[in-house]
């Protein structure tokens, strides 16, 4: 009994644990988003450290975007729990379309924003710089046609 309550105990910290984070980081990352910003869509973010059996893990998730509209991917890492800073990766099926990271300067920007050529499903790609283990939320929102952006 004393070991079935100390799982559940284990299980339960673990929950919240997680929950904290991804929450505390929706809404820092939606207190961030400027008056021209329409929320779409939020994806929260947990990986694993790569190591020298696999590569990187990555989250994938599938976007539907529509033609000529302009679009913010904004992310927010834990920099506190953990040491990485989260990468977006745009794609259009196999083409690569943008980033939030510069390889050239190593730099990575707290969103990318991205106009759309052509309606339908878009495929964004997270990982984190260096393979590191991290937790991170990506939200989606529409810039309105009133941005000067």
């Amino acid at each position: 009994m004393k070991k079935i309550i100390l799982i559940s105990i284990l299980l339960i910290s673990g929950l919240v644990t997680n929950a904290q984070c991804n929450d505390e980081l929706v809404e820092r990352a939606k207190s961030r988003m400027t008056n021209d910003e329409v929320l779409l869509k939020e994806f929260k973010i947990e990986l694993k450290e790569a190591d020298i059996s696999s590569p990187a893990p990555v989250a994938k998730f599938s976007q539907k975007f529509e033609k000529n509209k302009k679009y913010r991917l904004r992310i927010i890492s834990d920099k506190e729990k953990y040491n990485a800073e989260g990468i977006i990766k745009i794609f259009e099926g196999n083409r690569y379309l943008g980033t939030n990271h510069d390889v050239s300067s190593g730099k990575t920007y707290p969103y990318c924003d991205f106009k759309c050529s052509g309606s339908g499903d878009y495929k964004l790609l997270i990982t984190f710089k260096d393979g590191k283990a991290g937790c991170a939320v990506v939200v989606v929102s529409y810039l309105g046609v009133w941005s000067k952006q």
